[in-house]
């Protein structure tokens, strides 16, 4: 027995006891066990989650997340901050599916509740929709190399930077605020430059590509 009580919990379901360990994430009421009578045989639950994939989203969201863990084919709902979630995807004892709702920027407690049982809690986080506003330099030679700096808000969860043509996956993020990376080489042209990020993608600024001046 552990300091917070018996380390299973049970009810009757489908005519079996089924034993919950919650590892003693709540302190619930023990039920009487040994008042139950035949045929009854025990299905151990161990109960708890191990992560979200993604764990964060944009605020118009209609994102599908999963969730990792275990014990998870008794599911009931999932505990979305202060939302109950009753509609979701059971895909085994070890994954489920839901669609996270619309909301503010916030991260929120989540967890997955099933009779007599409430899993431990994990984060989803919602990324407000970057915007950038000036890019340093905003022109370059053709064969690339020099260093572009971002500037904007809402940036820390970039993911990308859509270049033109080419999506670039290698840059650095300075703060919330500043985003810096290499250009790579491109056409004589003016191309667009935006920020793909959890939250989605930013207003585009303009970069010119420049020939090298006739000597």
């Amino acid at each position: 027995m552990s300091k917070c009580g018996p380390n299973c919990k049970c009810h009757e379901h489908n005519k079996k006891v089924i034993y919950i360990k919650n590892n003693c994430q709540n302190q619930l009421p023990t039920l009487p066990c040994h008042n139950t009578k035949p045929p009854c045989n025990p299905i151990i639950i161990n109960l708890y989650i191990t992560s979200l994939s993604p764990s964060s989203g944009s605020l118009s969201s209609d994102t599908t997340v999963l969730i990792n863990g275990n014990g998870l084919t008794y599911a009931k709902a999932i505990n979305f901050g202060n939302v109950q979630i009753t509609t979701f995807t059971i895909i085994n004892n070890m994954l489920i599916s839901f669609i996270a709702p619309p909301m503010s920027p916030s991260s929120l407690s989540v967890s997955v509740s099933a009779t007599n049982a409430v899993s431990n809690a994990l984060r989803f986080t919602y990324v407000a929709v970057p915007s950038i506003t000036q890019l340093i330099q905003d022109q370059g030679p053709i064969n690339g190399s020099n260093s572009i700096t971002i500037l904007g808000n809402n940036l820390a969860s970039t993911q990308s930077i859509q270049f033109g043509p080419t999506n670039i996956t290698s840059f650095q993020v300075i703060d919330n605020n500043t985003v810096s990376f290499i250009a790579p080489s491109g056409a004589a042209s003016i191309i667009n430059v935006y920020v793909i990020s959890l939250g989605g993608n930013s207003n585009n600024l303009t970069y010119e590509y420049l020939l090298p001046p006739i000597i």
